[in-house]
């Protein structure tokens, strides 16, 4: 038994050709079938017009106006086969344009399909690439948005109220603008040192001091004015905190907000509280209640946990920007 050839199937090509070529086949049908009407009508106008010129003297006055109706009639069908005539050959002018156009566009294909091959590589290249720019920027926008959390990262503040708590008092003196911190300074990781401090911190408007003691007793102070120089500096927008109280200290004498020097670490005040020089061994220090440069102190101490001298486990020193 002789065995059968598979079956293939058509391609997607073979498909589109065999369509066009029915398309093609179709129109071309449409065209003779119309030709062919049109020439008989052409033939039955030719025959009436004979009519009308040699069998026309033959009859009376009635058959010659309905002749005359005919004859009128016929002229006015020819000039419309003419008209048909005309639209049909253009047609056919431009199937053929067509025709031309098509084989120019598959020799043009047939002639560049190496071009279009490597084009569809670069293509494929380009689409890879893009999908790079986008995870990258992706990754980008995602390390920006770590870093800037990262900088907002306290060793003392771990409390989501306490962040709160500061910040609605931030946005008084920022006009309720967003709040980014940057963080500047920090004892454990820079070192305890005064000068290191003032390196750091000199010429930055808009720091943020937090303070956490060895009892674990947390505060800080806010100003705009610089930590550069010796003396007392003069900010109406400064002002003090107790984390552990929940406690804000306003300023009351501007001219005295802080009172920097190059041998201390932040000191707002003449001693609201102060940091020593090499502040994880020597501490820090705060004044008696008779110091009024900040208001709402009610105890002795009040702000340090009630002592004079403390001992102090970390310092740190943030920028503020207001956006």
């Amino acid at each position: 038994m002789q065995a059968t050839a598979p079956i293939t199937k058509p391609t997607p090509n073979y498909k589109l050709k065999k369509e066009k070529i029915q398309k093609e086949s179709k129109v071309k049908l449409d065209y003779e079938v119309k030709k062919y009407i049109l020439r008989i009508i052409l033939a039955e106008s030719i025959l009436l017009i004979l009519v009308i010129n040699f069998i026309f003297p033959l009859f009376g006055n009635k058959q010659k106006e309905i002749i005359m109706q005919l004859r009128t009639r016929s002229e006015a069908q020819i000039n419309i086969n003419e008209q048909l005539i005309r639209k049909i050959n253009d047609l056919e002018d431009k199937l053929n344009k067509e025709i031309e156009e098509n084989k120019m566009y598959k020799t043009i294909i047939n002639e560049n399909k190496n071009v279009i091959i490597e084009l569809k590589e670069e293509i494929k290249i380009l689409k890879s690439e893009i999908t790079d720019l986008q995870k990258w920027k992706t990754d980008r926008e995602r390390e920006k948005k770590e870093k800037k959390e990262k900088e907002k990262e306290s060793n003392i503040i771990k409390d989501k109220g306490e962040y709160e708590f500061i910040e609605n008092r931030l946005k008084l003196a920022g006009n309720n603008r967003e709040i980014r911190y940057k963080l500047l300074y920090r004892a454990s990781r820079d070192g305890d040192e005064s000068k290191i401090f003032h390196e750091k911190c000199n010429g930055i408007r808009g720091t943020l001091s937090l303070v956490k003691t060895t009892d674990n007793i947390k505060f800080g102070g806010y100003t705009e004015a610089l930590w550069d120089g010796d003396g007392y500096k003069k900010d109406k927008r400064a002002f003090c905190f107790s984390l552990d109280l929940k406690k804000i200290y306003n300023i009351e004498i501007p001219e005295e907000a802080i009172k920097p020097e190059e041998k201390y670490g932040p000191r707002f005040a003449w001693t609201l509280f102060g940091i020593e020089n090499e502040s994880f061994k020597n501490g820090g220090w705060c004044s008696y209640i008779s110091d009024k440069q900040y208001g709402s102190i009610e105890k002795e101490y009040e702000i340090t946990g009630g002592k004079n001298r403390f001992g102090v486990k970390e310092v740190e020193v943030f920028q503020i920007i207001f956006k």
